[in-house]
């Protein structure tokens, strides 16, 4: 005896779900080559606000383009139509993750 009948999938709904992943997977390859081109270009900021700290900013902003870069062409191969919603897991994860690391080393909140 089954406790719940399984429910049939109507095919709106197999429509909306491929519909949807292919708007991921668009935003998630534009969104890593927005990251690889706009990060690193804030290294001139960080010279000329925090040159203290431009050398340990630097290479977190490069190993985010690397990341990010790599998302890029893992999304033009089969796994970025398949899984686009675990890239654009691992792209939010690695561009906040470098934000809030960076925040970190430079005092966080208490930063004059």
């Amino acid at each position: 005896m089954r406790l719940f009948k399984p429910k049939k999938i109507s095919a709106l709904c197999i429509q909306f779900e491929a519909e949807r992943k292919k708007i991921i997977h668009r935003a998630v390859g534009l969104g890593a080559l927005l990251c690889t081109i706009i990060v690193p270009l804030f290294c001139g900021l960080d010279l000329a606000f925090k040159p203290h700290m431009f050398w340990p900013f630097t290479i977190i902003r490069l190993v985010t383009t690397l990341v990010a870069f790599s998302i890029f062409r893992l999304s033009k191969k089969s796994i970025g139509e398949k899984k686009p919603f675990l890239l654009a897991a691992v792209l939010a994860m690695t561009v906040c993750g470098s934000i809030s690391l960076m925040c970190h080393l430079d005092m966080g909140p208490s930063d004059p």
